[in-house]
């Protein structure tokens, strides 16, 4: 199998072959998602599918009841908030982030640890 990856590609994808060529077998262009996908389903740590809008619906559940950095925009806009807050939590969990600070919880909350506080509260996926 021949992986052809880009961060857009997880949505509808019509690769543009090379001349001379009319279909492609063997080939996957995928995205970040389809790639952990791959990755979990190669490692037998396969999770059920959720799909983005199941995401942003039960997350933003849950930042409707909480009061943090985000309020404001999620006021104006709750679903393109959450879909935003949720691509950040992903961006941050794919570079290592595991809600641990390391050191004693500060007296003044910071973002990151309001998005632990968003993220023990939603389910995986």
């Amino acid at each position: 199998m021949r992986f052809h990856f880009d961060l857009q590609f997880d949505g509808r994808v019509w690769p543009l072959l090379p001349p001379g060529r009319r279909a492609s077998f063997g080939e996957a262009w995928i995205g970040p998602e389809r790639l952990i996908e791959w990755i979990e389903l190669w490692t037998g740590h396969v999770t059920p599918p959720r799909s983005t809008a199941e995401r942003i619906a039960e997350t933003s559940v849950r930042l409707a009841r909480l009061d943090g950095f985000f309020r404001a925009s999620f006021e104006v806009e709750p679903l393109e908030t959450t879909r935003r807050l949720i691509a950040v939590r992903d961006e941050l969990v794919a570079a290592g982030f595991d809600g641990a600070t390391g050191s004693a919880e500060p007296e003044e909350p910071t973002i990151l640890g309001q998005w632990r506080a968003i993220d023990a509260q939603v389910s995986p996926g």
